[in-house]
């Protein structure tokens, strides 16, 4: 009897441990989007790319980029698609 008890106990410590260490990665993975620096990086080829945006525009646009890659971290490892490509140039 104890043996069995020693095994649940063991199997509760290792699927409580494993879902508190996805809370903690998922956690992390907010903390690096948010602190991410989209328009040092980014806001110069959007602006060559798509001249017609303004920069409150652009500004809009790191923010629903920021927004889908919040989508995606809370997917885990399933897929998200994105509703709008950036890069489509065709009108």
């Amino acid at each position: 009897m104890g043996k069995i008890l020693g095994i649940v106990l063991l199997f509760v410590l290792i699927v409580g441990g494993l879902a508190l260490w996805r809370r903690a990665r998922r956690k992390h993975g907010e903390q690096f989007i948010d602190s991410y620096p989209y328009q040092r990086f980014l806001d110069k080829r959007l602006a060559a790319k798509r001249p017609e945006l303004t920069p409150t525009q652009r500004e809009m646009v790191f923010d629903g980029l920021k927004e889908y890659f919040h989508l995606c971290n809370l997917a885990g490892r399933n897929i998200m698609a994105m509703g709008v490509s950036l890069d489509s140039t065709s009108e």
